[in-house]
């Protein structure tokens, strides 16, 4: 039988503050990790006790006094005394056994106790992971050691600030370590259900990084309105002898071939490249972001585009898929502030692509793969992660591959916790079309958390999906936002690249116990596609 008492020695066993387990954690994000554990465990969030009315104006009041206070505490380090009694009356639990579901409705318990805790650490971290006002307290320490943090991996000799978080970028928490559990910051709260993740607007429980490790990049963008990004559905062509089967060990594998269409070519994608965003420069105006498939490219090419978006002023990201080293499958990301590579990141695949009978006949594989079989994609998967990266004031953006869109663990579990507000998604696919399994599974993540989601495949791999002679599908993405219409985006013949615009606005969102973010939230919305036309193109980008 576990205890409230065996759950808080766990996660803070050598004590809360001065070492002793009496005294709360004076820091917002380590009392989250503590009560929203006990909630988790307990279930007790979604017990009937917790009626809308039980949430009154009363608690209302103590909790947004209690977190101005501990968010003012200007460095001094000093607990709100509403929380110091609130965990004094939580450690009279201790010994109460966590599953116990039985209370008076008339009775006070540990439930009511870990749940206002839990609202007011979430309240006093408002605003944490995103750009420093410097106005409070909890803002300015997660400052100071993120910038402790980079100016370590830069100067070894970095000056260490008066708090240090451990555990930076993989969770805020001080006394809980990673190895147990994270937390992290928070874009969106689900709107629909009854989750321990619709209890918080800025806070996310997540489990260790043994299970997957999540890096919190902070690109300190300003709030954004609008946002272009070019979508290059890239390769254009893939051939059957991409396709390389390793039947001993009913494994295939990726080549690459179109990067190798002669000796000389491997610099010619990028100057390709670069023409179609001046294209796109003269018909859109700003380019913010650039977009590639999965396995479009290597990291060899991948950072030379890298290194000439440092030309184009209005750049802030590149996303695109790589075949990355140790046989890895990844998302290379990189971030621009004003013309300088700012920060850049590599995840790996997570889940290997299978391809049976049907698929191999979908896209005429047949004289590569035996149907017989079903073929596993060679990769390594070990030591997963997840990438967020804050592109707006208040903002943040997460990618994944293919595969790991359709497979609920570990990483979409991470993924509707911390509830990003812009998801993009690589595929390797056939046309995006809506009755197909990708707009299946951006429409769950759009509902819930309320992600817009962004899936986009490789023009080759369309192309591959249909007999020759037939009518070629042209839907190289899907886009999906909450609350909004499921829309097929088609590449034009002999268009090279879609440019999306899209709208960013302020809405508010609620969590059960009726706290509101005060219209922090940023939802994207989809306001234009323009089709981008390379006017002298190689043999290779033919896309009639």
């Amino acid at each position: 039988m576990q205890t409230v008492g065996d759950i808080i020695h766990q996660l803070i066993p050598k004590g809360g503050n001065d070492n002793d387990l009496k005294q709360c954690p004076l820091w917002p994000p380590d009392v989250f990790a503590v009560v929203a554990t006990l909630a988790k465990k307990s279930d007790c969030y979604c017990q009937e006790r917790f009626s809308k009315n039980f949430f009154d104006d009363a608690y209302q009041n103590r909790v947004k006094k209690a977190a101005e206070v501990w968010r003012s505490s200007s460095g001094n380090y000093q607990l709100p005394e509403h929380v110091k009694q609130l965990w004094s009356k939580l450690i009279t639990y201790a010994a109460q056994s966590v599953s116990e579901k039985y209370y008076l409705a008339s009775q006070e318990c540990w439930w009511d106790i870990a749940l206002e805790l839990l609202a007011v650490a979430d309240e006093a971290s408002q605003g944490i992971g995103f750009k420093s006002k410097h106005n409070n307290w909890v803002d300015a320490v997660f400052w100071e050691n993120y910038c402790y943090l980079v100016k370590k991996s830069l100067f070894s000799t970095a000056a260490s600030p008066k708090v240090l978080l451990n555990d930076l970028p993989y969770s805020l928490c001080k006394e809980v370590s990673k190895d147990v559990l994270c937390v992290q910051p928070k874009t969106r709260t689900p709107q629909v259900g009854c989750t321990l993740r619709s209890w918080s607007h800025n806070l996310a429980l997540l489990p260790s990084v043994n299970q997957v490790k999540t890096n919190w990049h902070l690109t300190l963008p300003e709030r954004k309105k609008k946002l272009n990004i070019m979508l290059v559905p890239f390769p254009y062509n893939v051939p059957t002898v991409a396709f390389i089967g390793k039947e001993d060990e009913k494994r295939f594998c990726i080549n690459q071939i179109w990067l190798k269409p002669e000796k000389e070519s491997r610099a010619k994608p990028t100057r390709f490249f670069r023409a179609l965003i001046e294209e796109a420069e003269e018909e859109i105006g700003e380019i913010h972001g650039v977009v590639f498939p999965e396995m479009a490219l290597d990291a060899e090419i991948a950072k030379k585009i890298a290194k000439e978006l440092t030309n184009v002023p209005s750049i802030e990201f590149f996303i695109t898929g790589i075949k990355g080293e140790n046989n890895r499958n990844q998302v290379y990301s990189s971030f621009f502030k004003a013309g300088t590579l700012s920060d850049d990141a590599v995840q790996s695949k997570c889940h290997p692509w299978f391809l049976d009978k049907n698929q191999i006949l979908r896209y005429h594989l047949g004289s590569a793969l035996d149907p017989s079989i079903k073929w596993r994609e060679d990769i390594n998967i070990a030591d997963r992660s997840m990438q967020f990266h804050t592109f707006s004031d208040g903002a943040s953006m997460s990618y994944f591959i293919c595969e790991d869109l359709a497979r609920i663990d570990p990483i979409q579990t991470t993924i509707r916790s911390i509830g990003p507000n812009l998801l993009v998604v690589l595929l390797m696919d056939g046309p995006q079309l809506s009755s197909r399994w990708s707009a299946r599974y951006a429409s769950v993540l759009a509902d819930d958390p309320g992600s817009s989601v962004l899936a986009l495949t490789c023009f080759g791999m369309v192309r591959r999906s249909i007999i020759p002679g037939e009518p070629t599908p042209r839907q190289i993405a899907l886009w999906k936002e909450p609350n909004g219409n499921l829309k097929e985006l088609l590449l034009p013949s002999r268009s090279h690249a879609l440019v999306l615009s899209l709208t960013l606005s302020d809405v508010t969102e609620w969590t059960l116990d009726g706290r509101s973010d005060e219209t922090q939230t940023v939802n994207i919305t989809l306001t234009g596609v323009r089709a981008i036309t390379h006017h002298n193109p190689p043999a290779w980008a033919d896309t009639t």
